[in-house]
């Protein structure tokens, strides 16, 4: 439980609602966690179509086409972070595809940086798009230093508009707070839209923040957007700190955020020398503004072979309904360090808010250590996708990756498929993405993953000895309507 100050700090007493830290056991069985293997043969969904892209001024291999992908409607995206179009060094290039009337998604449109080299456009998480709304995260490094001018990061807005009597994203706005310093790394983490709501969540994991009167540097902070109609324009509606204070440095508040309606949620995975533990922070937006009603914590259990990090909960949020996700990507379990669990915790109603509670939590297959569960986590309606990096098949295609889907089964969360990748040290799943009206899952690759995956748990993975590669972007359908 938190104490008396934590509870006034995250909470206002004029809101009815309870604060408070929830973490109950995980699912064990004779004292340890149940690790559920992943069923591979059950083909739910089945390959329907692999992309490679091109990239104009640029070889292919090494340009990371599948950094980052997104899907919206009838619209895909997949970023090259490491292209060179026209010869810019890593100025990024992101690949806009169109579905087709045979449902095969074709090239539609070209975005290249609106700055210039070393800009990385589409860098791992750095794209969003709902409805008529796409965001794409410019971080001119993984830590936005690429030029000084950039202030640690910026965002770029797009909107779907006709033009020649053709549909195009064109940019109309761009993001960036004015007390962002260089490093803040704004964008650069997993951000978050509901343009139907009208909510951006944006972070700066890597922003210096005070804590009682001493920097705590890497302590993150979350820009909270808001769409004005009358406007037409997007601006920034509150920042959020951390509402138990920065008690150490690299906390990294925002290392992910997810918002839907009027809840969500942020990460903060403290990922420190101190080895503590993550946890990620409930908001409710009421009264006008976004309130923390509740701090989640995982559970770690003991470990056999300690090691020196914490748990990493918090690394990646997701939030849909009455579920949200969390994931504690270096859970060590079994005596397997850096194994990975996600978390599933129900939402239920309590004075006018939703309270989340711990439904059950999964650890992997004990058969892939250090497989980093839950790098990224997404929850839509019965489905939740989780990453795992470091997926070894058959085949030994060791840090091949790959995406696992769990289905709700009653009110149990169950392994269900996993979608898996061809290549070695492809890492497949870094980044994907569902779209849950065409019901279709993307799965990108990316070879350069310890340079690019958000903050320091990716960087784990050195010397791999391969170059970055261009392993492209699989896409999955339905195995029935194949």
């Amino acid at each position: 439980m938190i104490n008396k100050k934590l509870f006034q700090v995250c909470l206002s007493a004029s809101l009815g609602l309870l604060a408070g830290v929830h973490a109950a056991a995980p699912v064990v069985q004779n004292n340890q966690p149940v690790a559920q293997a992943p069923v591979l043969n059950n083909q739910i969904y089945s390959l329907a179509q692999t992309l490679t892209g091109t990239v104009p001024g640029t070889a292919n291999f090494g340009a990371n086409f599948g950094s980052a992908v997104a899907l919206n409607g009838d619209y895909l995206f997949v970023a090259a972070a490491n292209a060179a179009p026209n010869g810019i060094a890593n100025a990024g290039v992101l690949n806009i595809y169109k579905k087709d009337q045979n449902g095969d998604y074709q090239p539609s449109q070209e975005i290249t940086s609106l700055l210039g080299a070393d800009d990385l456009l589409g860098s791992i998480g750095s794209i969003q798009s709902d409805g008529e709304w796409l965001f794409v995260s410019i971080g001119g490094s993984p830590d936005g230093e690429g030029a000084q001018a950039r202030a640690g990061g910026l965002v770029q807005v797009y909107q779907l508009k006709t033009v020649n009597k053709a549909k195009t994203w064109v940019p109309v706005q761009q993001l960036q707070p004015a007390d962002l310093s260089i490093g803040d790394n704004f964008g650069g983490a997993r951000f978050s839209l509901d343009a139907s709501a009208g909510w951006a969540f944006i972070s700066a994991p890597n922003q210096t923040q005070l804590n009682e009167g001493e920097e705590a540097p890497g302590g993150g902070a979350v820009y909270v957007f808001k769409y004005n109609p009358d406007a037409k324009q997007w601006f920034q509606y509150q920042k959020l700190v951390k509402p138990d204070g920065y008690h150490a440095a690299n906390t990294h508040f925002g290392t992910s955020t997810a918002v839907k309606g009027f809840y969500a949620l942020v990460g903060s995975d403290n990922n420190n020398t101190a080895g503590n533990n993550g946890s990620a922070y409930a908001y409710i937006y009421v009264s006008g503004q976004w309130v923390c009603s509740q701090i989640l914590t995982g559970e770690k259990p003991a470990l056999l072979d300690p090691v020196a990090q914490g748990d990493g909960f918090g690394t990646s949020v997701s939030i849909d309904g009455k579920w949200a996700v969390v994931s504690a990507p270096l859970d060590s379990t079994q005596g397997v360090a850096n194994h990975g669990k996600v978390y599933f915790f129900r939402g239920k109603a309590k004075k006018g808010a939703k309270y989340w509670t711990l439904s059950s939590a999964t650890t992997s297959d004990v058969a892939n250590p250090a497989g980093y569960l839950g790098a990224k986590v997404l929850v839509k309606g019965n489905k939740v996708f989780a990453s795992t990096l470091n997926r070894s098949d058959a085949d030994n295609r060791v840090y091949g990756g790959g995406v696992i889907l769990f289905q709700l089964d009653g009110d149990a969360w169950t392994q269900a498929q996993v979608f898996g990748s061809d290549a070695a040290y492809s890492f497949a799943g870094a980044d994907f993405a569902y779209s849950n009206s065409r019901d279709t899952v993307a799965v990108g690759s990316f070879a350069n993953l310890d340079y690019y995956l958000p903050l320091q748990f990716a960087r784990k993975f050195t010397a791999t000895g391969v170059s970055a590669g261009n392993f492209g972007v699989k896409l999955f359908k339905p195995a029935a309507s194949e």
